[in-house]
């Protein structure tokens, strides 16, 4: 084989690896707004507390457990409630020098005056067992990171 057959072999092996890893791996939306249109799941509860208390919660948690850098990426959490609506929202993104991937999005509503409806939108499948955490979060109070921390770790660096 020519050396210039030989680099065209490998060279087109490598686009293959990498149209391959792309399909594999997925690819999470740029916008929490996004996730939201075309999740790859979402986990529905209700908690017996008012909204407010429940984004707090769930904010603090989400920023204890994910918040800063994994591996080289960076992990960004923002949180933004409406009062006069009684809605919150959290996002959880990873961040890269040239694109955001939205990983997770949790919505909280208020039904009544002490209960309240929470979301938890994720990006890709792998991130399923993840979405239960948030419900241990803030109705039994947990401090549940390594788990999570785990499958996050391992879509960043399946994405780095």
């Amino acid at each position: 084989m020519a050396r210039h057959e030989l680099m065209q072999s490998f060279f087109m092996k490598d686009i293959f690896s990498g149209v391959l890893i792309f399909l594999i791996c997925g690819c999470a939306p740029p916008t929490a707004d996004m996730l939201r249109k075309n999740p790859a799941g979402v986990y529905s509860f209700t908690v017996n507390d008012d909204y407010h208390a429940v984004y707090r919660k769930a904010l603090d948690h989400a920023k204890n457990c994910y918040e800063g850098a994994v591996y080289g990426n960076t992990i960004r959490i923002r949180g933004e409630a409406d009062p006069a609506n009684g809605k919150a929202r959290i996002s959880i993104a990873h961040t890269r020098v040239l694109d955001v991937e939205t990983l997770f999005a949790i919505d909280i509503a208020r039904l009544e005056s002490n209960t309240s409806e929470v979301k938890v939108y994720y990006a890709l499948k792998r991130l399923k067992p993840v979405a239960p955490l948030v419900e241990d979060w803030i109705k039994k109070d947990s401090h549940e990171c390594q788990r999570s921390r785990v499958v996050l770790e391992c879509v960043c660096f399946l994405y780095k």
